[in-house]
């Protein structure tokens, strides 16, 4: 089995610990072929803005050559891949890709935490009880999705923390992502439902119990789903 990991975050973002060389002897020890770091994206926030999650944009260049270095070191033991995870604000998106290119970013991570800049929302893990506040996390998630600028979408699921899941909402989402080529990270959250949906429209239809015990098999899967999973899921769900 391809054993690799794209979300690995530093202690720059002020919620990781370890150094970035620890993270790599652990994954080769582990038995991975590739690691990706990707921490939260230091935003230029005009207002002067502090984030208490993501690292300071000086010390950017620090995390570049920290995880370029890596790579040189460990070449030829495992792959190490450079990204960063970041939010859709629209109005930084080019700065977002200019570094990209400029730094030489293999891939970028969206991580949709706020449905608007970070500086005027708080962040709480999820968008909150309202349906507003709902809407606007799937208005965001979709125009993320659709710039086609990110590799995959991270933990998708977040709305699921705060309120009874939304089967619209879950329903829109992931009819997007399965006619996207990419993959999606979820928390254990989303796959479980996900199941226990799955399962339910099963046996509303009187489908076979071979089929759904083949469902539950799922619970062994990593936390990173691939594309042609989610696409077993849709086709279930809708």
């Amino acid at each position: 089995m391809w054993k690799a990991n794209y979300h690995t975050h530093t202690t720059r973002c002020k919620h990781a610990r370890d150094s970035d060389e620890d993270y790599v002897i652990k994954a080769i020890q582990a038995g991975f072929k590739e690691i990706g770091f990707a921490d939260h994206c230091p935003w230029p926030f005009e207002d002067g803005y502090v984030s208490p999650m993501r690292m300071d944009v000086a010390q950017l260049e620090d995390y570049v050559s920290s995880v370029k270095s890596l790579r040189e070191k460990y070449q030829g033991q495992i792959d190490v891949k450079l990204g960063l995870e970041c939010e859709y604000f629209e109005t930084m998106i080019p700065w977002l890709v200019a570094e990209k290119e400029r730094l030489s970013i293999d891939y970028l991570i969206f991580g949709n935490h706020f449905p608007e800049i970070e500086s005027n929302h708080y962040y709480d893990h999820t968008p909150g009880d309202s349906v507003k506040a709902i809407k606007d996390y799937l208005r965001v998630s979709l125009q993320g999705i659709e710039s086609e600028i990110f590799a995959y979408m991270a933990h998708p699921d977040v709305f699921m923390r705060a309120i009874k899941p939304s089967i619209p909402i879950a329903k829109k989402l992931l009819t997007v992502y399965a006619k996207k080529p990419k993959s999606i990270s979820c928390h254990w959250s989303i796959i479980w439902r996900a199941i226990r949906m799955v399962a339910i429209r099963i046996l509303n239809f009187g489908r076979s119990l071979r089929k759904s015990a083949a469902l539950v098999l799922l619970g062994s899967m990593p936390t990173r789903v691939r594309l042609s999973q989610i696409q077993k899921f849709t086709k279930e769900l809708f």
